[in-house]
């Protein structure tokens, strides 16, 4: 299989012209069949002041506009760790959560799009949470599986994770389960109740995305229930209200 820039060249040239055009601190390059974009990217306010400037490398992933590029940050200004939204293994910068790339990274974005939106976005909350002391007042999602829960229940308008789990259930369907029950736990049937969110959301969500979450949060519920019978629901729920911060 070609690399992406090979099948579309046309598209290359794109995403060069639009970095040319938009970021004279910033370069486009090729290097064993991976395109990365590098250089220093500035941080201003709306009035123009500079907030800060970071040294960054993207890298264009190889089914590249399907999926979304990736950041990192190689100045080393801050530590890669998780409550940074940092991935530990790669250090590649966490700039949002995968089931939500449609919000983020839509079809049709272009590279201008993602620096412009995502990337800076990240940045501004690194700047917001060394201004308050290791807190960002930016908000964004907690990590890992708490993270996947609270996207859902915000989506959804749920409450607990009992009905993002009915949810990830009934989305593993190839069709759309219109007679059965509602995730939402009002007793319904789907066709009756949430059918035009799960609808919207079935549209706009890769259905192998959700079936790792689907995954992910069934081993999370099947351990939180082993550690609820050796320890106490009380003293669990304790536990990850504090994780939770």
């Amino acid at each position: 299989m070609k690399p992406w820039f090979l099948e579309n060249p046309t598209l290359l040239d794109e995403l060069k012209i639009l970095i040319d055009l938009k970021y004279a601190t910033l370069n486009t390059s090729i290097e064993n069949a991976v395109v990365y974009i590098r250089g220093t990217l500035f941080i201003k306010s709306l009035e123009g002041k500079e907030l800060g400037r970071y040294k960054i490398e993207i890298i264009i992933p190889d089914d590249y506009p399907n999926s979304a590029p990736i950041l990192r940050e190689t100045g080393d200004k801050f530590n890669k760790v998780a409550d940074r939204h940092f991935n530990a293994i790669d250090n590649t910068a966490c700039l949002f959560f995968r089931d939500a790339k449609y919000k983020y990274f839509p079809k049709g974005s272009s590279i201008v799009d993602f620096i412009e939106g995502p990337i800076k976005n990240f940045f501004l909350w690194q700047i917001d949470y060394d201004l308050n002391g290791g807190k960002s007042s930016l908000g964004g999602l907690d990590h890992g599986t708490f993270g996947l829960i609270q996207f859902y229940k915000e989506e959804l308008g749920v409450n607990d994770e009992e009905s993002v789990f009915r949810f990830l259930v009934l989305f593993d369907s190839k069709v759309v389960p219109r007679a059965k029950k509602c995730f939402c736990g009002s007793g319904s049937l789907l066709k009756d109740c949430h059918i035009q969110k799960f609808r919207a959301l079935k549209q706009s969500i890769p259905r192998k995305d959700a079936k790792k979450s689907l995954n992910e949060l069934r081993d999370y519920m099947d351990r939180m229930q082993s550690l609820k019978q050796k320890y106490g629901k009380e003293a669990v729920d304790g536990a990850v209200k504090q994780i939770r911060g």
